[in-house]
C-alpha cells in the first residue's frame, strides 16, 4: 500500500489538522489511520469534522476505511467500525472487479484476518447491515472464511453470522478455480483440531446443512474429514 507506512508517523507528528485535504491523500491516510491504535478513533473523528469520506477507496486496491480497519484494527477495530458506521461508511461495500482485487467485503475480511477480535467487528458489520451471504473472491462468504482461516475463533464466529441468516450450504471454490466446498466441507478439510467443533455449530444452528450433499468433486463433509481429518477426523464423524 502506497504511502501508508510514511502516513503513519505524518498523522502522529502533524496531525490531523495538516493533514493534505485531497479526496485520494484522505482516502489512503484513513487507511492508515486504522491501524493507529486507540488513537484511532480520535483521529477519525477528527478527520470527519474535516469533510473525510469515509467511503472513499484507496486509488490502488480499492478499498474503504472501513476494509482497512477490518484487516489492521485488532482489538480496537470494533470501536474504529462504529465510528465509521456513525459518519455514514457503508458496511457492506465490496472491492469492485475494476481494481484487480478480490472482490470482498469488511465482513469476509474480518472473518479471514480478524481473530479473536472478530466476533466483535462481525456484530458492528451486521448491525450495521451487512449481508452475511455475500460472496466475494472465489465465490467464498464470510461463513466460509471463518471456516477456512478462523481457526480456534471460527466457531464463534459461525454461531454469529448463522445467527444472522448465513447460508450453511453456499460453496466457494478454491484458488485454483475448481474444488467447491460448504462451509461444513471447509471446515472438515482444514479446521484440523477446531474442526470438529466448527462442524457442531454448523449442524446444530437449524441452518440446514446438507451433510450428505456431494460437490463437484464428488464429495460429502464426512468424506473430507476421512481423507484430511488426520488425528482429529473421528471427533468430527
Amino acid at each position: 500500500m502506497a504511502g501508508v507506512d510514511d502516513l503513519y508517523e505524518r498523522i502522529a507528528d502533524e496531525g490531523v489538522q495538516r493533514l493534505q485535504r485531497s479526496a485520494e491523500y484522505y482516502g489512503i491516510a484513513l487507511g492508515a489511520v486504522c491501524g493507529l491504535g486507540p488513537r484511532a478513533e480520535e483521529v477519525i473523528r477528527e478527520m470527519v469534522k474535516s469533510g473525510v469520506d469515509v467511503n472513499h477507496r484507496h486509488h490502488k486496491n480499492g478499498w474503504t476505511a472501513m476494509m482497512f480497519a477490518a484487516r489492521y484494527g485488532g482489538e480496537h477495530a470494533a470501536g474504529i467500525m462504529k465510528v465509521l458506521v456513525e459518519a455514514g461508511a457503508g458496511a457492506d461495500a465490496n472491492t469492485p472487479a475494476s481494481y484487480g482485487d478480490t472482490e470482498d467485503t469488511a465482513l469476509m475480511i474480518a472473518a479471514e484476518h480478524g481473530g479473536e477480535h472478530a466476533a466483535g467487528m462481525m456484530r458492528v458489520l451486521i448491525s450495521a447491515g451487512a449481508n452475511v451471504n455475500k460472496a466475494g473472491d472465489h465465490g467464498q462468504t464470510a461463513l466460509i472464511r471463518a471456516a477456512r482461516f478462523g481457526r480456534e475463533h471460527a466457531a464463534g464466529m459461525m454461531r454469529l453470522l448463522l445467527d444472522a441468516g448465513a447460508d450453511a450450504n453456499e460453496e466457494g471454490y478454491d484458488e485454483d478455480g475448481d474444488d467447491y466446498k460448504s462451509a461444513l466441507m471447509w471446515a472438515a478439510h482444514y479446521g484440523g483440531e477446531h474442526a470438529a467443533g466448527m462442524m457442531r455449530v454448523i449442524m446444530g444452528a437449524g441452518a440446514g446443512a446438507a451433510v450428505n450433499e456431494l460437490n463437484y468433486d464428488y464429495m460429502t463433509a464426512l468424506m473430507y474429514a476421512a481423507q484430511y481429518g488426520g488425528e482429529h477426523a473421528a471427533g468430527m464423524m
